[in-house]
C-alpha cells in the first residue's frame, strides 16, 4: 500500500472519528488513533476514500469505496446507510430500499433509516408504507417538523382530512411555532365548516409569521363561506324566537331583535315561528347595528388590501378584489382595478397567465369575460387579451364575438397560429367553408413557413375535393418539413381519394417508418389492403397495431372484421362489425359493412335493415347503397 502524506493521514484519521463516532448503534468498529494508518486497508480506509470521492462528486467511485468497507465490516449499519444514499442519490431506489430494509431488520427503530426509506418509498409512489413509515418516525418521538408535513400533505392527497388534522395537530404539540402547522389546521377546520377553530388557526400563524399572504387568502375564504357568521337553528315544536335568543346571548333586547330581523329578511313576525323552520341566528360577535353581511365585505376588503400592502404587485389578489368589488355592485371600483392589470398585462405575463390559469382553465367563462373585457379597454391593442377573450367567447358559443376577438390577433403574435386556426374552425362549423379557405389562403400567405397552415388549407380543399390544389399544397409542406408524419398521411389520403392507391399505400408506409405507432396510418394501410383484397395477413397485423393503440376506436374495429369478409370468415367479421357499430352507430359505411355481412349468411331481412340505416346516415353519394337496396327488394320473376 502506498504510505499517505502527513495531511492526508490527518485528514483520513479526523474522517473516520468525526463521521463514524455518529455511528452509535449502527456497530461501527471503533476508530483508529487521530494521525494513525492502518497497516493494510480496513474498513475505515476504504470509507474515507469514499467520502473524500463524494466530496469530490465521483459518485461510482464513491460506492465501489463503500462497498469495499462493506467488505471489510459486514455488519456496519452505518456503512449500510452511507450506500443507501449513494443508491438514491443515483436514483437506483430498489437497491437503497434492499440496503434499508436489512438495517430496518436489525434496528426496526432506527429514525435516520425509516426516514430516508418513507422518502424513497414516496418518491416511488409507494404511498401507503411510505405513510407507515413516516408514522412510525412520528410515534418514536423522532419527527422533524418536515415528516410531519410530508405526513400531513399525503393524508390531504387520499382526502383523509381527520388523519391529516390529527398529524398537524401532532406538529404543532411538538413544534408550537410551525406557523405552517397552524396554517393548515385553519384550513382543515374551514374545509370541514369548523369556522371558529379556522379563524383562531389562521390567526396564530399570522401572529408567529405577520408577512405571509397565503393565510390572509385563506381568511378571505373563510369569510366568503356559506354560513360563516351564523348558526343555523330548526325549531322545534313549542319553541319561540325568544327562547332561542336566550340560550343563544343570555338576552332578547331589541339589539338581538334587529340582528334576527336582518338575519332572517323573509321572517316577518318573531312571534310565530313553525316547527322545521330553519332560523339563520348570527354569531354574538357580529351582533350590532351592521349585518354580518356588511362586516364580512368589510373584513374581506380590509385583508385583500393586506395582502396588496405586503405583496403591491399581487395579481391574485388585485384580480379576487376586484371581482368581489363586482359583484357587491362597486363597478368603479372594479373597473379601476381591472384597467390598472389590463396595463399591466402589457408588460407582465403573470397577469394574463393568473386569469387563464385560476379562471379560464377553471371553467370560470363568465368572470374571465368581465376582466377581459374591462383589462382591454385599457390595453385595446393587447393580442394577449384579444386572443384569450376569443377563446373564452367561444367557450360561452358566442361565435362573431369570437371570431372578432381573434381576428384582432396580428401576424407577429405567439398567438397569431392558434387564433388563425381557430378562426377556421369557427368557420367551418358554420359552413362558410369558402371563407374559410379565403382565411387560411392569406395566412398561408402570411406565413410561408407554417406547417400547421398548409394542412389545415390542404384539408378545407380536400373537403371541396379540390384535391390538386391539396396535393399541390402538400407536397410543398413535404419539401419544408420532410419528416412530418402529419403531412405524409394527409397526402396518402389526398392520393387514396384520386385514386391513386400505390402512392397513398407508398406514403401510409413513409408514415409508419416516421412514427410506428401512429395508428391512424396503421388502420388507413391494413383498411386499404382489405378493401383490395390483397395482403390480407398483413393486413391484419397492421390494424392489430393499431387496436392496441386505440382498442375501444370504432373505425379501427370495423377495419379489422373487414379483413375477416374479404377472408370469407363471416362469422367472425359479424362479431367484430356488430362491435363496430355499437361503438359508433351512425356511421353510414360501417353499418353498409354490417349488412353486406348479414347478405353473406343469408340474412336478407338484416342486410336490408342495415343497408336502409346506411342510407339514412348518409349526406353525400346514395347511388351504391340504393343499387343495393333495390337488389333486395325487387321480387325475382
Amino acid at each position: 500500500m502506498k504510505r499517505m502524506a502527513p495531511f492526508c493521514r490527518v485528514l483520513w484519521a479526523f474522517l473516520a472519528i468525526g463521521l463514524f463516532a455518529c455511528a452509535g448503534k449502527r456497530h461501527a468498529p471503533p476508530p483508529l488513533p487521530a494521525g494513525a494508518a492502518p497497516e493494510s486497508p480496513n474498513a475505515y480506509y476504504f470509507f474515507a476514500e469514499s467520502q473524500m470521492e463524494r466530496l469530490n462528486g465521483e459518485t461510482e467511485a464513491s460506492m465501489h469505496s463503500l462497498r469495499r468497507a462493506l467488505e471489510k465490516d459486514a455488519n456496519s449499519l452505518y456503512l449500510k446507510w452511507e450506500l443507501a444514499q449513494l443508491y438514491r442519490q443515483k436514483k437506483e431506489t430498489d437497491q437503497a430500499l434492499q440496503i434499508l430494509e436489512e438495517i430496518l431488520s436489525v434496528e426496526p427503530e432506527d429514525t435516520d433509516a425509516l426516514r430516508l426509506y418513507a422518502q424513497i418509498l414516496q418518491e416511488m409512489d409507494r404511498i401507503d408504507p411510505a405513510m407507515a413509515a413516516y408514522e412510525k418516525v412520528i410515534a418514536l418521538g423522532a419527527g422533524e417538523e418536515r415528516d410531519y408535513l410530508l405526513l400531513g400533505r399525503l393524508y390531504q392527497t387520499r382526502g383523509d382530512r381527520n388523519n391529516a388534522f390529527r398529524v398537524y395537530r401532532q406538529l404543532v404539540q411538538r413544534y408550537p411555532a410551525s406557523f405552517v402547522g397552524h396554517f393548515f389546521i385553519g384550513k382543515l377546520h374551514r374545509e370541514k365548516g369548523q369556522y371558529p377553530g379556522a379563524e383562531k388557526a389562521l390567526r396564530k400563524a399570522l401572529q408567529l409569521e405577520p408577512e405571509l399572504v397565503e393565510p390572509r387568502f385563506e381568511l378571505v375564504r373563510l369569510y366568503r363561506s356559506e354560513g360563516y357568521g351564523y348558526q343555523s337553528i330548526t325549531v322545534k315544536a313549542g319553541m319561540t324566537v325568544s327562547d332561542i335568543a336566550e340560550r343563544i346571548y343570555g338576552r332578547f333586547d331589541a339589539e338581538v331583535i334587529a340582528g334576527i330581523r336582518r338575519a332572517n329578511p323573509n321572517l316577518r313576525d318573531l312571534g310565530s315561528v313553525q316547527a322545521g323552520q330553519v332560523i339563520r341566528m348570527p354569531w354574538s360577535k357580529f351582533m350590532g347595528p351592521e349585518s354580518v353581511e356588511q362586516i364580512l365585505d368589510r373584513r374581506i376588503v380590509e385583508t385583500y388590501q393586506e395582502i396588496l400592502s405586503l405583496r403591491p404587485g399581487n395579481v391574485q389578489a388585485s384580480i379576487e378584489l376586484g371581482l368581489w368589488h363586482w359583484q357587491q355592485g362597486r363597478r368603479n371600483e372594479a373597473e379601476a382595478i381591472f384597467r390598472q392589470l389590463g396595463q399591466r398585462s402589457l408588460t407582465e405575463n403573470a397577469v394574463l397567465s393568473t386569469v387563464v390559469r385560476q379562471y379560464f382553465e377553471q371553467n370560470a367563462f363568465s368572470e374571465t369575460e368581465l376582466m377581459l373585457q374591462e383589462m382591454l379597454k385599457e390595453a385595446p391593442d393587447s393580442p394577449d387579451l384579444h386572443y384569450v377573450l376569443g377563446l373564452t367567447l367561444n367557450e360561452l358559443d358566442r361565435k362573431a364575438e369570437a371570431l372578432r376577438h381573434f381576428r384582432a390577433v396580428g401576424v407577429q403574435s405567439e398567438f397569431y397560429e392558434n387564433a388563425t386556426i381557430n378562426i377556421a374552425y369557427i368557420l367551418q362549423q358554420r359552413d362558410a367553408l369558402d371563407e374559410a379557405i379565403e382565411h387560411m389562403e392569406r395566412a398561408v400567405e402570411a406565413k410561408p413557413e407554417n406547417v400547421e397552415f398548409k394542412l389545415y388549407l390542404a384539408s378545407f380543399y380536400e373537403e371541396v375535393k379540390a384535391y390538386e390544389k391539396a396535393e399541390a399544397l402538400l407536397q410543398k409542406a413535404v419539401q419544408m418539413d420532410p419528416e412530418n408524419p402529419k403531412v405524409h398521411f394527409r397526402l396518402g389520403v389526398v392520393y387514396d381519394k384520386q385514386g391513386r392507391k400505390q402512392e397513398s399505400i407508398s406514403s401510409m408506409k413513409t408514415v409508419i417508418q416516421l412514427d410506428p405507432e401512429h395508428a391512424n396510418a396503421l388502420n388507413y394501410l391494413g383498411y386499404t389492403y382489405a378493401d383490395m383484397g390483397v395482403r390480407l395477413d398483413e393486413a391484419e397485423r397492421l390494424i392489430r397495431r393499431a387496436l392496441k393503440k386505440r382498442p375501444d376506436d370504432g373505425y379501427i374495429t370495423d377495419s379489422l372484421g373487414w379483413v375477416f369478409y374479404k377472408r370469407g370468415e363471416y362469422r367472425k367479421a359479424l362479431e367484430v362489425i356488430q362491435k363496430a357499430v355499437e361503438l359508433v352507430p351512425d356511421d353510414p359505411v360501417i353499418l353498409e359493412h354490417l349488412g353486406d355481412v348479414y347478405l353473406k349468411l343469408g340474412n336478407r331481412d338484416r342486410a336490408l335493415e342495415y343497408y336502409r340505416k346506411s342510407e339514412d346516415a348518409q349526406d353525400g353519394d346514395t347511388s351504391g347503397i340504393e343499387e343495393k337496396i333495390r337488389s333486395l327488394t325487387e321480387e325475382t320473376p
